[in-house]
């Protein structure tokens, strides 16, 4: 059977789209995957993440193994599509928000050691992006998003700090990458334009 890497040579691109919380990578990805690409995305169980909300140094590293399995997952049933969309990678899981965590007590140590050791396991498997998309609105159009949207407040509070981890980890990337910052970009102007697209392309 090939491996994912293997894998990654039939796929014509692989696009990550990478941001903090709230700056819409869900929702771009999601237009992207209506034009025919797949879809990459973290698949949470839902009772996890209302334990993460209730006790967050509790469930942290449970869930941060989920996300991350979650990814590879994906990544290995998408095997023979041509175009593959990440919204968000493990490289940002374990970069940014595990990092994040472990800054503030919600993983100790040997739990972050261990998260970081199985996603760069899982990073040799996955393949490079072609481009990375990173989206950066305003911090206090993020804030806004979160708290409208109804994120937990462990999200917000820390989100100033998750912004700068993206903005460092952005600086020391390699190849392709461009930024947008769209915080005047709602998700019906996204729409409209992904729709707009189509019909000139059909």
């Amino acid at each position: 059977m090939p491996s994912a890497a293997q894998r990654a040579e039939d796929c014509l691109v692989i696009i990550w789209i990478s941001g903090p919380t709230g700056s819409g990578k869900s929702t771009l990805a999601g237009l992207m995957g209506g034009t025919g690409y797949r879809v990459i995305r973290e698949e949470l169980p839902r009772d996890l993440f209302q334990a993460f909300r209730r006790d967050p140094a509790q469930h942290c590293a449970s869930l941060q193994e989920a996300i991350i399995l979650s990814r590879a997952t994906q990544w290995r049933i998408a095997a023979g599509r041509k175009n593959v969309v990440f919204d968000r990678s493990v490289d940002e899981d374990i970069a940014i928000f595990c990092k994040m965590h472990h800054e503030r007590g919600l993983l100790d140590y040997s739990a972050y050691a261990r998260l970081r050791f199985l996603a760069e396991n899982i990073i040799a498997d996955l393949p490079k992006p072609d481009l990375v998309i990173y989206l950066s609105p305003r911090l206090d159009v993020l804030t806004n998003r979160v708290i409208d949207v109804g994120h937990p407040r462990l999200i917000v509070d820390n989100l100033e700090r998750q912004v700068a981890l993206y903005e460092e980890w952005f600086r020391g990337r390699n190849g392709a990458a461009i930024r947008i910052d769209n915080s005047a970009c709602d998700r019906r102007t996204l729409k409209s334009l992904f729709r707009l697209a189509a019909e000139h392309h059909s």
